[in-house]
């Protein structure tokens, strides 16, 4: 998903996963893994979800080594119009983010990112506790190996907006 469209789906959808108390969401298309920390609105926000970007299982068009926050690589607006739709006229307009899509460092709620081909594997422990751990692919062969891991606890009563 390009940014311009991504910006415009999180204003819709990001009020309902919170409200639900959405715990992980789990996208694709870049291609490139990252991990965010509970965010919502662009902030550190214990209740808000995890979003896992998963989309490297590879692909001839090689693997995304590029980040917004890294110097010269922040796209302009016209870079990126939208495949589907017009423009998202509220881009970037508030919270946090307004008026600065590219950040000058690596943002706070960006756990861990990695431009490498890989996989994840989610194991639902219990109704409280699930085992997320991504693996590089390259790494598949080799025993206890993964490149993130982290354990994703439901806290209902700590959530009760």
């Amino acid at each position: 998903m390009h940014y311009q469209e991504f910006e415009c789906m999180r204003l819709q959808m990001e009020p309902l996963l919170y409200q639900y108390q959405v715990d992980i969401v789990f996208s694709g298309h870049v291609h490139a893994y990252e991990r965010m920390n509970r965010v919502y609105n662009y902030t550190l926000d214990s209740c808000g979800p995890i979003y896992i970007t998963i989309g490297d299982g590879g692909n001839i068009e090689k693997v995304d080594v590029d980040y917004a926050d890294e110097i010269g690589k922040c796209p302009s607006i016209g870079d990126n119009v939208p495949e589907i739709g017009s423009v998202c006229r509220t881009n970037f307009s508030s919270g946090p983010a307004k008026g600065n899509f590219c950040w000058d460092r690596q943002p706070e709620w960006s756990a861990y990112r990695e431009s490498s081909f890989g996989h994840g594997i989610l194991e639902v422990v219990n109704s409280t506790h699930a085992l997320w751990t991504w693996h590089r692919n390259q790494d598949i062969y080799q025993e206890h190996s993964y490149g993130d891991r982290i354990y994703v606890v439901r806290q209902p009563n700590l959530c009760t907006h």
